[in-house]
């Protein structure tokens, strides 16, 4: 729920959304819904390829780019803290909004910690779900 509404307030018709390859195909769907021209780009060992992503900035306006940084679904990819910081950097020079998906965020124990944590700009929308913690059943989005 929390990645239909913010499609909903941050996507207009043909707005470029950035997300990686592979990805979390749910997020997609509700970026297409909400009229979004998606760019997917490669994710590797280290996460999502931020050259790639500057070279569509380069190229095309970029309304946002969606990230899945703590634990990447399908690959289970942690994006690495140079990538992170990187990652901020460009939403501000090309001034995109980041949505970063922190489904799996591990509350016990010592996590890295969020994309959002470092943002002083404020071009992260952090969205979580509580469903991994009070019951993997149950589907609530938080934001």
């Amino acid at each position: 729920m929390a990645l239909y509404l913010c499609s909903q307030v941050l996507i207009s018709k043909n707005d470029v959304v950035i997300a990686g390859d592979p990805g979390y195909n749910g997020a997609n769907e509700v970026f297409e819904q909400a009229g979004a021209s998606l760019e997917l780009v490669p994710v590797d060992e280290f996460g999502i390829d931020l050259n790639a992503i500057e070279a569509i900035c380069k190229m095309k306006k970029v309304r946002l780019v969606y990230v899945i940084p703590h634990h990447h679904q399908p690959t289970t990819v942690t994006l690495c803290a140079d990538r992170r910081m990187r990652l901020l950097e460009l939403a501000k020079k090309y001034r995109f909004a980041i949505i970063e998906d922190d489904y799996d965020f591990h509350y016990a124990c010592s996590p890295v910690l969020p994309l959002a944590s470092a943002d002083y700009y404020g071009n992260v929308i952090y969205v979580g779900s509580l469903g991994k913690i009070i019951a993997p059943g149950i589907r609530i989005g938080l934001w």
